[in-house]
């Protein structure tokens, strides 16, 4: 036999196999972020998840649908075996059905959380973890959709989603007064108490609203802080929600509390998300932190010099030549901090502008953002004129 026509022979096979194995139903899924910690999103109302599904024959395809959640961390959660809708969804021959949203998947994918999903796969950590938070432990994800003959209960085919991360952000950080930091009387006992935003979920301006609590802690300094801090009983200095901005200035009479010289006080922030699109750590709570108001018990003027005293302060002479263009310099100084990460806006040395990021030595060098507007900036890299500022 001619080679040409074996080989003939064997490519129109091999198109003829792969023809009759192709699936009667293909699926695409496709999931926008965010994605949310809650398990019944993924089981009954997914806003943000896109389903194509496609009849490859030429005869209606009467068919139902189980869904399954499977991760990299050994969680695997399905609908019930025993579902199934009182009628067929049918998908015409040749054609293909869209999913967007809520209103057609209502009928389709009927399920509801927890009476529809099958928990029995899990460890028991796991099952008390997902039953008592009502979230699923971090990890790697894919969502997972079956389509079944409806009148023989088949499967006909099975897709999964790409993968996707559901993850806990970080949480706010109080930087002002820095932990251990000796606040200055004033008549109205001012305070200003400043954090930064959980960095790591990236999410738009104005998710997250606020509270703010701050005790004395002087009679017991060296208890538990944070059972103080969640105890009804411990009389709240400051306790105020639904702050939006990034700083909170306490203030007499504003504030009905005096705060008492030589008195020792907690804060804490509290991150909150009504929506619950954006899950925390910890619950969205900050780290405590401490300040002394006027001063520290039994220790002397110099032991109270801090570390924000020994960085924001910088006494030698500098120079006030202007860099003909700051675009050239990866960093720059100002005080004893150095700005990193630059996205400048205009370059001029004597009225450059841009954003960056410190560095905080004095609060385990966490990063903060900063911006900065018609700086002065000198020939060593070190500004000579202008502020730079947090964002807040």
């Amino acid at each position: 036999m001619n080679p040409l026509k074996i080989y003939q022979f064997v490519f129109l096979s091999i198109l003829a196999f792969t023809a009759k194995a192709q699936d009667p139903i293909d699926i695409s899924i496709e999931l926008m972020p965010p994605y949310p910690v809650h398990l019944e999103y993924y089981i009954q109302n997914a806003e943000n998840v896109f389903i194509t599904v496609s009849n490859t024959t030429a005869t209606d395809q009467e068919i139902f649908y189980h869904v399954r959640l499977v991760g990299d961390n050994g969680i695997d959660v399905r609908t019930l075996p025993s579902i199934k809708p009182p009628d067929p969804i049918v998908i015409p021959a040749n054609q293909t059905v869209f999913y967007t949203g809520n209103d057609q998947r209502a009928k389709d994918f009927p399920f509801d959380y927890p009476n529809d999903v099958d928990l029995s796969g899990l460890t028991q950590e796991q099952y008390d973890y997902i039953t008592f938070n009502r979230a699923l432990p971090e990890g790697t994800y894919q969502l997972c959709i079956r389509a079944l003959d409806w009148n023989t209960n088949a499967t006909l085919t099975e897709h999964c989603s790409e993968e996707f991360t559901v993850y806990y952000g970080d949480v706010p950080v109080i930087y002002m007064p820095y932990d251990g930091e000796v606040v200055q009387v004033s008549d109205q006992s001012h305070v200003t108490i400043g954090w930064e935003p959980p960095f790591t979920v990236n999410p738009p301006t104005g998710t997250f609203a606020y509270r703010l609590k701050m005790i004395d802690i002087t009679e017991d300094a060296f208890g538990d802080i944070e059972q103080m801090m969640n105890d009804p009983g411990v009389f709240p200095i400051l306790d105020k929600s639904g702050l939006t901005d990034l700083i909170y200035n306490y203030d007499v009479p504003i504030e009905t509390v005096d705060l008492i010289q030589g008195h020792q006080y907690a804060l804490q922030i509290q991150a909150i998300d009504p929506s619950g699109t954006y899950p925390l750590a910890n619950n969205g709570f900050s780290e405590i932190t401490t300040f002394f108001y006027g001063e520290t018990p039994d220790v002397t003027e110099e032991e109270q010099t801090g570390d924000c005293f020994q960085n924001c302060y910088y006494e030698q002479n500098i120079s006030s030549d202007p860099i003909p263009m700051a675009s050239t310099l990866t960093e720059v100084k100002i005080g004893n901090f150095t700005v990193k990460n630059i996205s400048w806006t205009a370059t001029a040395g004597n009225s450059a502008s841009g954003s960056g990021e410190i560095s905080i030595p004095f609060l385990n060098d966490t990063k903060v953002k900063v911006s900065f507007a018609n700086i002065g900036i000198n020939t060593s890299g070190r500004v000579y004129q202008g502020t730079i500022y947090t964002d807040v």
